[in-house]
């Protein structure tokens, strides 16, 4: 009986550590003059990061759908204006308010910076080896390889027009969304090392998100409602609407790391969720928020808001239809605003 209490002890202390669940020991990122918060140990698996524009510091998302919380542990000093953590985990990139660019390590790294800019966006590669900076105007976008330990640059050509969005490949192929003169958006495709292409026009691009692994894309046209697919776009891109997948002024699309999900979201919290295997015909949901985004989180989980000083908004899409959750605002803020 004894030896028996004795194991029933050690099980417990066992799963007081997280009963085999990854430990994540990856801290949460914020932009103080003595750099990034201080490594943190936190006995639950990591969902993602979010940047935190009201206390400008990049929140770490603990747990799973459904039962998800922020890490109240982000240092929210001043200096810069966006962070973008990659995929991995390994490492993010922060612009500060001039537009010049940052790494820094998610594992207690100073911010260094590795580029004067002046940038206006950001977008990681869903393997964290590649990354694309970019600017609405006056700078010819970057393709940077070699992250996080050795960032090289390379100018990507698109003849002075201004970009307002890209995305980024595991294999380097890039995806620029640049103004025409004329109206309308160009959706510019740029292999590594090759010259840029333009894989379709739109009226705005309303996100766009390569299938991680492959050379296909997603691409949501604001101003149709259209949901695109390009095949090819490392050599010679091919167009097909998506079939029933159409959502009024699309604000952000992306897709799941498994590459079976991708979802897209309107600023009137309308979700379209799209089945890239095939399975399942496209479904929606409804989000009682406004959502500014859409980013890839672990598994089959997205965020929609921003997380941490206020509510953050996230979809499972997993299931047999998508569930839209949410993830509560740090304690101090709660408190803050009521006592709520």
């Amino acid at each position: 009986m004894k030896a028996g209490l004795c194991l029933l002890a050690a099980f417990a202390l066992v799963c007081a550590g997280g009963c085999g669940t990854h430990l994540a020991s990856t801290p949460s990122v914020g932009a103080g003059e003595g750099g990034l918060a201080q490594p943190l140990v936190v006995s639950a698996p990591v969902l993602g990061f979010a940047w935190d524009s009201k206390a400008a510091t990049l929140r770490q998302i603990d747990g799973v759908p459904g039962a998800a919380h922020v890490d109240a542990s982000a240092n929210t000093g001043d200096g810069f204006a966006l962070a973008v953590a990659a995929d991995s985990h390994d490492y993010a990139l922060l612009l500060d308010a001039k537009g010049a660019l940052y790494l820094a390590t998610l594992a207690g790294g100073v911010p260094q910076q590795i580029s004067a800019g002046p940038w206006s966006g950001v977008a990681i590669s869903a393997s964290g080896g590649y990354a694309v900076a970019y600017a609405n105007a006056g700078s010819a976008p970057q393709l940077i390889n070699g992250l996080p330990r050795q960032p090289a640059f390379h100018t990507l050509d698109v003849q002075g027009m201004s970009v307002s969005t890209a995305a980024v490949s595991n294999d380097g192929t890039t995806l620029l969304a640049a103004h025409l003169s004329s109206g309308g958006t160009a959706v510019l495709a740029v292999p590594m090392g090759a010259s840029a292409v333009r894989a379709m026009t739109v009226g705005t691009v309303g996100g766009m998100a390569f299938v991680p692994g492959t050379d296909r894309a997603l691409v949501a046209d604001a101003a149709s409602g259209a949901v695109t697919q390009l095949a090819s776009v490392n050599t010679a891109p091919s167009a097909s609407v998506v079939n029933g997948a159409k959502l009024a002024q699309p604000v952000g699309l992306d897709v799941s790391a498994d590459g079976r999900w991708t979802l897209v979201a309107n600023s009137s919290g309308a979700v379209l969720r799209i089945d890239l295997s095939g399975q399942a015909q496209p479904a929606t949901a409804k989000c009682g928020c406004s959502p500014t985004t859409v980013a890839t989180l672990s598994g089959a989980a997205f965020r929609l808001t921003e997380a941490g000083t206020a509510t953050g908004w996230m979809v499972d899409a997993s299931g047999a239809a998508p569930r839209v959750l949410f993830v509560p605002a740090l304690p101090e803020q709660k408190k803050a605003e009521g006592g709520q």
